[in-house]
């Protein structure tokens, strides 16, 4: 018979051989390749990401305009994934792009993520600025005072009213009107001269000539007089 202290050795050894061992399959030595070289490979390609956009103005039944951006990442590799402020990863399709629909303008801060067998973590981050978007600058009066700030296309309004702008435009019309008022006294004043000249060009023509002819004809007779007088001397 065997020895009760042999039984439980074999004992011992069964249920070692037997326990279940916990494995990594997805990411085996993830921790060590993304610290080193495939770090810094995966880096390099996500720095040739590129971006761009397009946008897609409507307005409302008022005339107020909101506008939604779509922003364009190229050269997006397989191996890398970007993720959004919701926290959404989208990764690069067949022609390595990714597409961000319906973007508000600001500021936004996009994650880039390694995609690979051995790493899934974050490896740089890319920030895109999205133009202020100004909603009145349609309404009037802006088709009269296009230039001023808040009748620009691209302009930022956050955090001002419909009513401010209103004030504000009116307050900048109060300062215009008169500066154009004065401009066109100085325009009607050259073109009543122009007007003038034109109309009486021949008469001014004559008149010129006939001025001229005459000091020629006093300045001869000057110098005859003084040439006279020298010679009587």
């Amino acid at each position: 018979m065997m020895k009760i202290t042999q039984v439980l050795k074999i004992l011992i050894i069964f249920l070692v051989m037997s326990a279940p061992i916990k494995v990594n399959a997805s990411c085996p030595g993830c921790e060590l390749s993304c610290l080193s070289e495939e770090t810094i490979r995966l880096q390099r390609i996500a720095r040739n990401i590129t971006t761009s956009y397009t946008y897609e103005e409507t307005f409302d039944k008022d005339g107020f305009g909101s506008v939604r951006f779509t922003v364009r990442l190229n050269n997006v590799h397989r191996h890398l994934e970007i993720e959004d402020s919701n926290k959404r990863r989208y990764g690069g399709s067949s022609n390595n792009q990714v597409e961000l629909r319906n973007q508000t303008s600001g500021s936004k801060r996009l994650r880039i993520f390694a995609n690979t067998r051995t790493c899934s973590r974050q490896i740089l981050e890319l920030d895109i600025n999205l133009p202020s978007y100004n909603r009145y600058y349609k309404k009037e009066p802006c088709d009269k005072i296009p230039e001023f700030t808040l009748c620009r296309k691209w302009s930022n309004v956050s955090g001002i009213s419909y009513s401010d702008f209103q004030k504000r435009t009116q307050e900048y019309m109060n300062i215009e009107e008169p500066k154009e008022i004065e401009k066109e006294k100085e325009d009607n004043w050259f073109d009543d001269v122009m007007s003038f000249i034109s109309e009486y060009r021949y008469y001014i023509g004559a008149g010129m000539i006939a001025v001229t002819i005459l000091v020629i004809i006093i300045t001869n007779r000057v110098k005859k007089k003084d040439d006279f007088d020298l010679n009587t001397n």
